[in-house]
């Protein structure tokens, strides 16, 4: 492996190989070079918190930004049974989800090759390469930072109309969350489920005005759905939780690489805070 990324065959060249995670095997296909970063991958916070939540509340995962699978292996090493429902708009990720899906025969799994919005219509994905992670619908968020778009579609969860009960949503969208539970309303109401979010913080003076008023309007919707929010404080490797404070809004600042630890949030249901509490608590206890 080391020697064929030395001699720069990962661009050309296709194949699979098995690793272990969470003691079970996982086989990632390497599509010239796409899923090579997967054979990295180890479980973290979000794999133990989902492990531990879907213990007391056992349901569907729905994943808002699939990119490359990273979640999706977590979610199928804890159980390959979970009906994994996920969600992402760029069509080269995609494609390398579809044989990532297959090789590893995971069942009631689906992908949907869209964005997740407030209403349905086209937007543009920015991005500065195949499979970035940054990719954005939101071009307020890193003004003049992406060097390629791709068009792409986006519905709302809620037109889609799905009937599975809903544990846990992950959203990572750089800076589409509002947009994302805003079209997930209802089912929010129906399901009360746990909410994983990324809310990233400021990426320059430029961007300044524009991500205060977003998260504004996240934690005002948050507020009128009765969610709280805790934030998560991660190692420096970022795979385990040190800490965790319960706040009634975000206050988002410069981003550094070290405000990054602080930039993963649990939306929950007001009448779960106890539940989650005693969850966060004993995983800081597993932690230390």
């Amino acid at each position: 492996m080391k020697l064929i990324k030395k001699i720069n065959l990962l661009p050309i060249v296709n194949f699979r190989l098995k690793i272990i995670y969470d003691d079970k095997s996982v086989y990632i296909p390497i599509i010239k070079g796409i899923g090579y970063a997967n054979l990295f991958l180890a479980p973290n916070w979000l794999t133990e918190l989902t492990r531990h939540l879907l213990a007391i509340e056992y349901g569907a995962f729905i994943d808002v930004g699939v990119n490359v699978g990273q979640t999706l292996i977590a979610i199928k090493t804890i159980d390959k049974r979970i009906n994994y429902i996920g969600f992402e708009p760029n069509v080269i990720c995609c494609s390398y989800l579809n044989e990532l899906i297959a090789i590893n025969n995971y069942q009631k799994t689906d992908v949907y090759n869209l964005a997740l919005n407030d209403k349905m219509q086209h937007l543009l994905l920015e991005l500065n390469y195949e499979t970035d992670s940054r990719a954005s619908i939101v071009p307020q968020l890193r003004p003049n930072f992406f060097s390629k778009k791709q068009r792409i579609l986006a519905l709302t969860f809620d037109e889609l109309q799905l009937k599975e009960k809903i544990s846990i949503i992950k959203i990572d969208v750089e800076g589409a969350e509002y947009e994302v539970i805003k079209g997930m309303e209802r089912a929010i109401t129906d399901n009360q489920p746990f909410i994983f979010c990324e809310v990233l913080d400021i990426h320059s003076t430029e961007a300044e005005a524009f991500t205060r008023e977003k998260v504004k309007s996240l934690c005002t919707m948050l507020s009128s759905l009765n969610y709280g929010i805790a934030q998560l404080e991660q190692s420096t490797n970022k795979g385990k939780i040190v800490n965790y404070v319960l706040l009634d809004e975000i206050d988002v600042k410069q981003w550094t690489k070290e405000s990054s630890k602080f930039n993963d949030y649990i939306f929950y249901p007001l009448f779960k805070k106890e539940s989650l509490e005693l969850i966060l608590q004993n995983l800081l206890h597993e932690n230390v």
